[in-house]
């Protein structure tokens, strides 16, 4: 048998079982119209709701795939471009887009209900839970290098903040601040405020990219094996349901394909079984095999000089905990296949699977994820078993492989491999291993 190195972090679940559950104080949230922030005479079929996960979005009525169901006009939505008009703000209009948009935030919330979009700043968070925020204590729970990233986070917006003041005080606009009540903790609500709520708009075609803050908009959660559902025109932010959804049903939309460092850094959440989280397993390859198994999704790095041996990396996940390339990887470097065979019959994807069972360590013993922990423990919590729980995940899926399908790809010249071929990432996984389209079966 070839040698394979597997990946993995510390999967103990000791210290997370061990940890003294505390329960979660549900605050009911202020119920708003939606309606009030969409423009006049358009249809609003959502509004917010509180949900076991927190607040969201649901549907007041049957909606389909495609249909808009809130419509916001530009001229209601943050931007640096509107935080610019701000009459208290022109001295400051050279600062940054993002600390701009931030200060006008603030200046808003200072005025209360008279601020412009009071009714938004009504029913923002009071707080936030990114890491950049947590403490010491907190982020101790977290691997080295998310704990780097989030106290550079913190120190960077320390620094944004004594650049204004510094600013300010150059415009003599300091005084405008302190009565506002500016100081480095709202700040740092402003700036959370606009990581997880902004969203990257281009209004002109083939026009840069600006940050919005869309009311409304900004309470859809986050689902990632959904589509876009949204668009921008000239006047305003259209959002669409991506799925039919019943009256009742929550509306989502995917923030993007972000492992779960990125959403709680920038978020504040993670996701259970996280689709774009996996692991990585490394096999020992003749280098006539590389350009196939880098065409089903393999990473190909070089192996010792002179062996004519390549390392292919492939990365089981959630989504799909048995890729093609990882399948075809066991039976190439094993002999189950012969160079340049590009399907495998029956008995061959068993061998593979088979071997796959051996090469993994086997699985631990994963208990379900408390749902009683603080939320930021939580979230420590589905960081630190990640790798555990994708690794049994894989090892579920080899087992309910009992009538595996014959793994098919496209015909290839005997000069190179074709182009087109992709891992199998539509969200299917165990069963279909195919790793072309048109094998789905």
């Amino acid at each position: 048998m070839a040698d394979y190195i597997i990946y993995t972090k510390d999967l103990s679940l000791q210290a997370a079982r061990a940890a003294e559950p505390v329960r979660v104080l549900q605050r009911k949230p202020l119920v708003t119209d939606l309606g009030c922030f969409s423009v006049a005479g358009s249809d609003c079929a959502v509004e917010e709701h509180a949900f076991s996960s927190g607040r969201g979005l649901r549907v007041r009525r049957p909606v389909k795939a495609g249909e808009a169901v809130l419509t916001v006009p530009l001229h209601h939505c943050w931007s640096a471009e509107r935080a610019r008009q701000v009459p208290e703000l022109a001295s400051l209009a050279s600062l940054p887009d993002e600390d701009l948009m931030a200060l006008h935030l603030l200046l808003e919330r200072a005025k209360g209900p008279t601020g412009w979009n009071a009714t938004h700043l009504r029913i923002l968070p009071e707080e936030y839970d990114m890491t950049p925020f947590w403490s010491d204590s907190e982020l101790a729970r977290l691997d080295g290098e998310l704990q780097a990233t989030s106290r550079k986070l913190a120190t960077q917006v320390q620094t944004d903040f004594a650049a204004i003041i510094k600013t300010a005080q150059g415009k003599g606009e300091d005084g405008m601040l302190l009565q506002a009540g500016i100081d480095l903790e709202s700040f740092k609500w402003a700036k959370a405020t606009l990581w997880s709520r902004c969203t990257d708009l281009s209004v002109k075609k083939d026009a840069a990219p600006q940050r919005f803050l869309v009311p409304g908009f900004d309470l859809a959660n986050c689902d990632q094996s959904l589509p876009v559902a949204f668009c921008v025109s000239e006047t305003s932010v259209i959002l669409k349901a991506a799925k039919d959804l019943q009256e009742g049903e929550e509306l989502c939309i995917n923030y993007g394909p972000h492992p779960n460092n990125h959403l709680l850094l920038w978020y504040g959440f993670v996701i259970d079984e996280n689709p774009c989280t996996s692991i990585t397993i490394e096999f020992p390859v003749d280098a006539a095999a590389a350009g196939f198994l880098e065409s089903l999704g393999a990473q190909m790095r070089d192996a010792e000089p002179g062996s004519g041996r390549v390392t292919a990396r492939c990365q089981p996940s959630f989504r799909d905990p048995i890729p093609c390339a990882m399948l075809f990887a066991a039976a190439v470097c094993n002999g189950i296949c012969a160079l340049g065979q590009t399907s495998l019959n029956v008995e061959q994807e068993l061998a593979a699977l088979e071997l796959l069972t051996k090469i993994l360590p086997p699985a631990s013993d994963v208990q379900p994820l408390p749902q009683t922990l603080d939320h930021r423990q939580r979230c420590a919590l589905v960081l630190l078993t990640a790798d555990d729980r994708v690794l049994a995940t894989v090892h579920s899926a080899a087992a309910k492989e009992e009538s595996p399908v014959k793994c098919q790809t496209e015909e290839v010249s005997a000069a190179g491999y074709a182009d087109g071929h992709g891992s199998n990432s539509d969200g299917r996984s165990g069963s279909n291993i195919c790793c072309c389209d048109g094998c789905h079966s």
